[in-house]
């Protein structure tokens, strides 16, 4: 996408998000002229400038990566049960090789923000849950509560993890219809993310695996906390809940919903202490869709 299809709407954010960058407190801008803190909707669209500066600050993000935080629990109803630390949605695993596509809509949840810096994830992959095979092909969107409380940011975005640093594409905004989707065909990931309510927010891009081979042994449906802060996961940004429709997959040829081809798994987010910080319910009765909920940011 070129950078004409930016559109600037708030000059000072630039300098804001470098300010959260450096651990500054900063005050919510406005727009030019304007007697109060500019309503959230108009703060969404940014220059190639301002993304810039973003996309420096959460180069170092790992989404979907899982440094030893993942506790397999009992089985439910044919569900295994599982904690993370970082992840909470549903995954199906399979055999290598097994999984084809992974794809689901939602409407971007809005943010309610604070003092403390947040993130939250929401997207969907191929490869995550696989021990062996410490990668993941995966998109979708992203909030970032920048602290003190300024207004949330929105963004689409996409990682072949651990080829490339997390790849912010465009801003979106609260409200917007998302569709995100991985499919892998000839050696090659195509990556995608629609915004059906603003279309200069989608992007298509196809990558291959680079040097560690992608084994394609599962398919997720996620909303994360991203890892890290040396070793810590960062303050869950308050995204209310997340609801992922259309949930599909591909395996072995066959294409369907969150069914367990051999198994489904359902991940609640926890902290250190075990406490639930963002849970799923369970996948209605077409297996094609489900909701998170947040329950607390730490």
């Amino acid at each position: 996408m070129g950078q004409s299809k930016w559109r600037v709407r708030v000059s000072a954010l630039a300098a804001a998000s470098v300010a959260v960058a450096m651990g500054a407190a900063i005050v919510t801008p406005t727009l030019a002229g304007a007697s109060k803190p500019a309503p959230a909707a108009k703060l969404q669209k940014m220059s190639a400038a301002e993304l810039r500066v973003v996309r420096q600050f959460l180069s170092h993000l790992k989404i979907g990566f899982r440094p030893g935080m993942l506790v397999r629990g009992s089985v439910v109803n044919g569900v295994t049960q599982l904690t993370s630390t970082t992840l909470s949605g549903y995954a199906d695993e399979g055999v290598a090789e097994g999984f084809t596509s992974v794809s689901a809509s939602w409407v971007q949840p809005t943010a309610k923000c604070g003092q403390t810096q947040s993130l939250a994830v929401f997207w969907v992959g191929l490869d995550g849950m696989s021990t062996s095979d410490p990668t993941v092909e995966e998109d979708g969107t992203f909030i970032q509560c920048p602290g003190g409380n300024a207004h949330p940011m929105y963004f689409d975005w996409w990682e072949m993890y651990p080829t490339n640093n997390v790849e912010l594409v465009a801003s979106v905004s609260p409200g917007d219809h998302i569709a995100a989707k991985v499919v892998f065909s000839g050696g090659t990931y195509t990556l995608s993310v629609r915004d059906a309510t603003d279309t200069a927010g989608s992007f298509s891009t196809s990558q291959t695996c680079g040097t560690t081979a992608c084994e394609d042994m599962s398919a997720e449906w996620i909303a994360e906390d991203p890892c890290c802060t040396d070793t810590s996961v960062y303050n869950l940004a308050n995204f209310h809940s997340w609801k992922a429709t259309g949930a599909y997959e591909t395996y072995s040829g066959k294409h369907g919903g969150i069914s367990g081809p051999p198994t489904t798994d359902e991940i609640t987010l926890v902290d250190t202490m075990n406490l639930v910080k963002a849970k799923p319910g369970a996948v209605n009765s077409t297996n094609h869709a489900f909701t998170v909920t947040w329950k607390k940011a730490s």
